[in-house]
């Protein structure tokens, strides 16, 4: 009886074991494969910039007649794999779709040049002329009349990946935010509410779902559904023009849940050019969103949540009751203020007041710990008092 129980007591313990190294190994393995995905993001990018910087120094007055030596002088290639790179930004900017960047950053810079050019047509490939006699060449034969056969371009379906995407409106027609880009989290209505599953407010007290918004979150999707690429961001770069740099992520959905090789190149491509990124994510406790801690806040719904957000390294924000006033908030002893759009609402918006930005003075210098946001909505009743 004695061995019986030893022998049922190893056995256990070898099982245990095996668990543990099992869940230790599946957790380096995710966390390899997260960082070998934010390795190519970064050498696609990379890619691109050698091109751009080609392209500047070939389009510098003098240099006709002398690109070639300049290159061999100056760069660890040759001139045609310097007319590669360049020809890479050439078609990334044609695409203008920045849903396919996660693709490329997979595929070696031959490869990803091959991909482009059959995505827009640049590329076609010759068909084997067969041995067989076809039916349009009897036809031909007997006389008879062939009608012409339209030439069939490589198509790219875009809502072919079942993850949430990002579609970019270039200037945000929303008096509490001013005239910023706004970011959407979609294509379908289907993916943005699979985006905020698992926040409390999804169920009845959430502004976006509950308010206005949703008619212009109804326009933005039906139209990227015809055509996706007027809300890409380099489209929207484009028409926001000299306006306010500043990106909010996003005006309904968690933008967290979107993958995060687009997100990482929009984040960077939108601070690179001098914007200020503004975002929320209510999914900030997961482990591979911890990287967003210096992009966005953390959205919270109670006291509690506001300490861990911040014993995490986030900058929370937290949801106020409808009834609260002034411009203050307190949560466990921690200080807080109330969004200033909120309290002034006729002299401040998101694109003057940038204190959603983790990286702005004011967290630095400790004057506050989280930023309160007042519940509204339809469902709050009209008679609240205000409170300014």
């Amino acid at each position: 009886m004695k061995d019986t129980d030893a022998t049922t007591t190893t056995t256990f313990s070898t099982l245990d074991t095996i668990a543990e190294k099992v869940r230790a190994a599946h957790i380096e393995a995710e966390s390899h494969i997260t960082l070998a995905q934010e390795h190519a993001a970064h050498a696609h990018m990379k890619r691109l910039e050698v091109g751009e910087l080609l392209q500047q120094a070939k389009r510098t007055p003098g240099m006709r007649g002398r690109w070639g030596d300049w290159v061999k002088a100056n760069c660890p290639f040759d001139e045609r794999q310097a007319q590669k790179y360049m020809r890479l930004v050439k078609l990334t900017r044609r695409a203008a779709d920045p849903n396919l960047d996660s693709h490329l950053a997979q595929l070696s810079l031959e490869q990803s040049l091959k991909h482009l050019g059959r995505l827009l047509g640049t590329v076609n490939k010759k068909a084997p002329r067969s041995k067989t006699t076809t039916s349009t060449t009897k036809r031909k034969r007997s006389g008879q009349r062939t009608l012409p056969v339209a030439k069939r371009r490589p198509t790219y379906d875009p809502f072919a990946d079942e993850r949430p995407r990002l579609l970019f409106v270039s200037k945000a027609q929303n008096a509490k935010t001013g005239s910023i880009i706004m970011a959407y989290v979609g294509p379908t209505e289907a993916h943005i509410r699979a985006s905020c599953a698992g926040c409390p407010l999804y169920s009845g007290r959430c502004y976006a779902w509950r308010s206005t918004q949703r008619r212009g979150l109804a326009r933005v999707l039906d139209k990227a559904s015809r055509n996706l690429r007027d809300y890409s961001l380099p489209h929207a770069l484009k028409r926001h023009g000299n306006g306010t740099k500043v990106a909010r992520f996003a005006a309904i959905g968690d933008p967290s849940r979107v993958d995060h090789v687009e997100l990482r190149f929009a984040i960077e491509t939108l601070k690179a050019r001098g914007f200020t990124i503004v975002g929320y994510t209510r999914h900030w406790s997961d482990r591979k969103n911890q990287w967003l801690r210096k992009h966005f806040m953390a959205s919270c719904v109670n006291e509690t949540e506001v300490a861990e957000a911040l014993r995490l390294g986030w900058r929370p924000t937290l949801v106020l009751p409808a009834e609260h006033q002034g411009a203050r908030a307190s949560a466990q002893g921690l200080r807080g203020f109330v969004c200033p759009a909120e309290t002034n609402p006729s002299g401040v918006t998101c694109a003057t007041c940038k204190r959603c930005d983790p990286t702005h003075p004011i967290w630095s210098r400790g004057n506050a710990h989280f930023v309160g946001f007042v519940e509204h909505g339809p469902h709050i009743k009209k008679d609240q008092p205000s409170r300014r």
